[in-house]
This record gives structure tokens, C-alpha cells and sequence, in this order.
């Protein structure tokens, strides 16, 4: 599947999330295919979901280990590495955007596809309300670069 190609090129790579994607991700065999899925945070990080007055601070610290030395990494390591697929011609440009694009990107392009076809109906008298809503969001997303891809590390 394409987890495994992509843990096969993190753990070729050496990249160093190998060790967090073996400890997060967890094969589900309950589903026909069996898939890859990412454990719930408080599974490794019990104080996540800690809402008590008295485990705020654990909980912040909690928060700040899942997305600085947890969720950056794998996401860099799964991105580089989709990259590499694609480079290589394992995967399509589509997956591979699965990992380097963000979902508020994805979100956004939905969107304006669905207002610039919905304009189309402007033939007809009838326009759609999504094109009246658009809007253009610039992000600064981490180890993408002018439209490629820059390892952040280096």
C-alpha cells in the first residue's frame, strides 16, 4: 500500500521520523484492506486530553511535543518522501499532493473550482453563491518554497 512505500523511502532516506511513523501509525486489520491509521495523540500523550483545571500545563506541554517533535516531522518525512515517489514514478502528482498540500489549501481549491463552475451558470441567469464568495489565501507552509520543494533541515 502506499504507506508502506512511503515508510520504505523515509526508512531508505533515513530520515529521522522513521522511529515517530513506527510508533504512531498502527495497522488497522479490522478493514478490507488492512490500512495504516495514526494512533489518537492521547494514546501516546495521555495529558492531551487532559481539560482539569489542575492539568493545564501538562496538556500544553503535551500539545507542544505532538506538533513540534510528533506531527512537524512525520509530516516533513511523509512529504520528502512522497516527493521521492513521485520523482521516481511510484505515485501520481495527485497523491503525492495529498502529502504536500495542506487541507486549508485543499479547501480552497475546492472552493474555487466550485465558483469558477458555478460561474458557468451565469449562462443560465442563475449564479451560484460560491462564486460570489472566493477569496485568495497565501500560506507560508514549511519546506515548500516558491512552488518546490526545499528540506528545511539543510
Amino acid at each position: 500500500g502506499l504507506y508502506e512505500k512511503l515508510l520504505a523511502q523515509v526508512t531508505q532516506n533515513k530520515y529521522e521520523a522513521v522511529n515517530l511513523l513506527h510508533k504512531w501509525f498502527e495497522l488497522d486489520t479490522n478493514t478490507r484492506p488492512a490500512v495504516y491509521r495514526l494512533a489518537p495523540i492521547h494514546v501516546h500523550l495521555p495529558s492531551y486530553i487532559d481539560m482539569s483545571p489542575e492539568g493545564s500545563e501538562k496538556r500544553r506541554e503535551a500539545e507542544g511535543i505532538w506538533w513540534g517533535q510528533c506531527f512537524e516531522p512525520m509530516q516533513l518525512a511523509l512529504r520528502k518522501a512522497a516527493i521521492k515517489l513521485l520523482e521516481a514514478g511510484e505515485v501520481s502528482e495527485q497523491v503525492a499532493d495529498m502529502f504536500v498540500r495542506s487541507v486549508t489549501e485543499e479547501e480552497m481549491m475546492k472552493g474555487i473550482c466550485e465558483a469558477q463552475q458555478s460561474s458557468a451558470s451565469k449562462f443560465w441567469g442563475n449564479e451560484g453563491a460560491a462564486a460570489r464568495r472566493s477569496a485568495l489565501v497565501i500560506r507560508n507552509l514549511v519546506g515548500i518554497k516558491e512552488g518546490s520543494w526545499e528540506d528545511p533541515a539543510k
